[in-house]
């Protein structure tokens, strides 16, 4: 499976017209691929709803071979993406948004190569991305408790990376600075969107040697520092997006 996030999000990757959806362990039918909704059940009452998940982060730990591709739809609350993170085959991981605060067991996908994290408002550490060298896409989306995203600069084979607020509610992140990007020569496309940048400085792009794709927010650093960036990287299709 070939993915992209493109332009904007993992909306791009978001192809998922064949794909199984279930919302039950006994619904599996032996796919490596699927998307869940095993929260957020309307029509379960309190316990119905606490026995499917608690079916679903059963199976996960029990089958860690169970599946290659997955997307999350609803809530991943931390016991769930825990369970998810036993999953060592998985090359694709999609979660929409979750209320998950330690990332560390994603150390355990080694195999995966294309991550998305929604609204990831209550992560507290992001320490464990830097050990994940098979990561060639990489989408991080509203991480409010985070600043510093050094710990990227070590993911030198990634070819796509998205950070950023939520784009269609204008949530803004702070982000410290870009200078984690100097390292990052294989990045293809970039994405920043909603960023709220204390550095004030877009500069570290330019030595994104290999980029093809870049989109940046409307504010006055990415003004002051396009024509640098453009005349940088003449190759490079732009795109401006949020603020």
């Amino acid at each position: 499976m070939e993915y992209s996030i493109g332009y904007s999000s993992f909306f791009n990757v978001n192809r998922r017209g064949d794909t199984p959806f279930m919302h039950l362990v006994s619904e599996l039918d032996g796919s490596r691929t699927a998307q869940l909704g095993c929260t957020q059940l309307p029509n379960a009452t309190v316990k119905e709803a606490r026995k499917i998940r608690e079916d679903w982060v059963s199976y996960l730990r029990d089958n860690p071979t169970a599946f290659e591709n997955l997307w999350f739809v609803s809530r991943v609350p931390q016991d769930l993406f825990d369970a998810i993170c036993c999953q060592t085959d998985l090359e694709f991981l999609y979660l929409k948004w979750g209320a998950y605060k330690d990332l560390s067991a994603l150390r355990n996908l080694k195999k995966l190569k294309f991550l998305r994290i929604g609204t990831g408002a209550s992560v507290q550490d992001i320490s464990a991305l830097g050990d994940m060298p098979s990561l060639q896409v990489l989408s991080l989306e509203n991480f409010q408790k985070i600043s510093d995203y050094s710990v990227l600069g070590k993911l030198t084979g990634l070819l796509e990376l998205e950070v950023g607020g939520k784009q269609f509610a204008e949530t803004y992140i702070p982000v410290d600075d870009l200078e984690f990007l100097r390292t990052m020569k294989s990045l293809r496309a970039l994405t920043l969107i909603n960023l709220r940048l204390a550095s004030h400085s877009y500069l570290p792009i330019c030595d994104l040697v290999s980029l093809e794709r870049l989109a940046l927010p409307w504010n006055r650093d990415v003004d002051r520092d396009q024509d640098v960036i453009s005349a940088m990287l003449p190759n490079v299709l732009p795109f401006r997006g949020s603020k």
